[in-house]
């Protein structure tokens, strides 16, 4: 999946550093992960429809 992001996120791969965590678009990343058939059923069961949705359902803000 990480290969497919950078093939579509021309942004994210031009403002790369080395060592640094990647910043892919969040729509890009969603619609990848839709691509696989497994990932989009557990999405369209799970009614997740943009990568926010999905990554809220798992992580908890700590503030």
């Amino acid at each position: 999946m990480v290969t497919r992001l950078k093939n579509i996120d021309q942004k994210a791969v031009e403002n790369h550093v080395n060592g640094a965590v990647w910043a892919f678009d969040y729509d890009k990343m969603f619609c990848v992960l839709m691509e696989n058939e497994i990932c989009r059923k557990v999405c369209e069961k799970n009614k997740y429809n943009s990568w926010m949705n999905l990554i809220g359902q798992y992580c908890v803000s700590r503030t």
